[in-house]
């Protein structure tokens, strides 16, 4: 992986990978069916420090998450193990 400077985005080696992948971390809290995730650290720095309001599922031991942050759906399945 090379270096960037700010504002320029790092070469990526595989790019098919990045267009369908996307990763952060948070951590979220409950509000009756819905979850409030605050995003610490994101692949898109734009998200970093900001919420996603979410709905949330149990199926069996399956949390399932699901979220709309500005038009992009996403489903985050958790499984206990």
């Amino acid at each position: 992986m090379g270096t960037c400077r700010p504002g320029e985005a790092p070469r990526i080696s595989h790019p098919a990978a990045a267009t369908g992948s996307m990763a952060y971390s948070d951590t979220f809290h409950a509000e009756g069916n819905s979850a409030i995730q605050r995003i610490e650290n994101s692949l898109f720095p734009k998200w970093n420090g900001t919420d996603l309001n979410c709905t949330f599922e149990f199926e069996n031991d399956t949390l399932r998450l699901i979220g709309d942050a500005g038009g992009l759906v996403q489903h985050l399945l958790c499984q206990r193990v």
